[in-house]
């Protein structure tokens, strides 16, 4: 409709058209390096290289921090529960 507020008998002629064309277009992420294949028969090693591992930046596992918050939250528990004990 190209910005129409109404379909033109153009309009209606060029979609039945396009509706009832057998040609189907190239798929949007077909460019000049994947236009060549017949099929997706590469394999991943054919093509890219290794990047260098990178360890995280804090040293901490999960594991430990795990571990560090559970201290935390039981120490905080004995302190909350303590002046209770003595009232008894």
């Amino acid at each position: 409709m190209d910005g129409r507020p109404a379909a033109s008998a153009a309009d209606l002629i060029r979609a039945r058209d396009e509706i009832n064309s057998p040609v189907t277009p190239d798929a949007p992420e077909v460019d000049a390096t994947t236009a060549r294949l017949q099929e997706w028969d590469e394999s991943p090693e054919s093509s890219g290289h290794m990047v260098p591992r990178i360890p995280p930046e804090d040293e901490v596992s999960a594991t430990e921090l795990l571990i560090e918050e559970g201290l935390e939250e039981a120490d905080h528990d004995q302190r909350l529960s303590a002046p209770r004990a003595k009232e008894v």
